[in-house]
């Protein structure tokens, strides 16, 4: 069976996430190409729909925009109150919950980065 990149000028394929399992390495590596992954590059994006979605459920967004284009708006408000979900306690705490992951932001960062340079060295080591 021919490759995909039989006849490409393509020099380098890099994953996101961990492994390579899902290349054929062999076939790259005798096409010259080199390979490289880049173990939790998807991680903010997954943080961010974990967040979001979580914020969703906690909050009652999706709930609360079908009761309110449905015209029920004095109701749901009311509801909302009696269950304390829009309460300023709760806004404060998830203030200084997002307060507390930005103050840690720098230092995940510069994990990556360095783990992302020894990958690429290791990598190209390997072609």
């Amino acid at each position: 069976a021919p490759s995909l990149f039989e006849g490409s000028t393509i020099q380098f394929v890099q994953v996101t996430g961990a492994g390579l399992d899902r290349l054929d390495e062999p076939t790259l590596k005798r096409g010259g190409i080199a390979v490289s992954n880049v173990p939790g590059g998807s991680s903010s994006a997954l943080a961010e729909y974990a967040v979001t979605t979580t914020s969703l459920l906690l909050r009652r967004f999706a709930w609360a925009d079908d009761e309110i284009r449905k015209g029920n708006y004095a109701e749901f408000r009311n509801r909302m109150l009696r269950d304390n979900l829009a309460g300023l306690e709760n806004l404060l705490s998830e203030l200084s919950a997002w307060a507390q992951l930005v103050w840690q932001l720098p230092k995940h960062f510069i994990k990556w980065a360095a783990a992302f340079a020894t990958t690429i060295r290791h990598r190209a080591i390997r072609t």
